[in-house]
Order: C-alpha cells, then structure tokens, then sequence
C-alpha cells in the first residue's frame, strides 16, 4: 500500500536537455529554478487534461506540466 501523503522525486527537462530534481506529493510539485529561486505547482485536486504552465517569476524561465506529471522547460 502506497503513502498518499509520501513525497515522489522526480526531474524537470531543462530546453538544453539537462535535468534539475524535484519532488511532488498530494500539495503539489516544487523543484529548484537554475535561478535559485523554489518553483511551485500547488495540487488543485483536479486531473489536468491539456497540462499546466509555470513561469519562474525572478527570472521568466517557462515550464510546462504535463498531466502525466512530468515537467519540462519550454523554449523561447
């Protein structure tokens, strides 16, 4: 039987190809921006169908969440 409060780790894709490690639990996902700053995706209990975007707000990186969970860093 699985913790549903237990944390799972997973990788954010950066555009270069590099990775950058994160975690997730039932709260949401967070992962270090190269930055320095916390990147956050708050869970909102709803299955996301065409996934999510998140911009880092110190310097404008772009991510893009898939519903899989699965994390990327857009180009551009």
């Amino acid at each position: 039987m699985t913790d549903k409060n237990s944390s799972r780790p997973f990788v954010v894709t950066m555009s270069d190809g590099s990775t950058v490690p994160g975690m997730s639990d039932q709260n949401g996902a967070r992962w270090s921006c190269p930055c320095g700053r916390e990147v956050t995706v708050e869970s909102d209990g709803f299955d996301v169908t065409g996934g999510k975007r998140i911009d880092c707000s110190d310097c404008g990186r772009r991510y893009f969440q898939q519903p899989t969970g699965d994390v990327f860093e857009m180009e551009g």
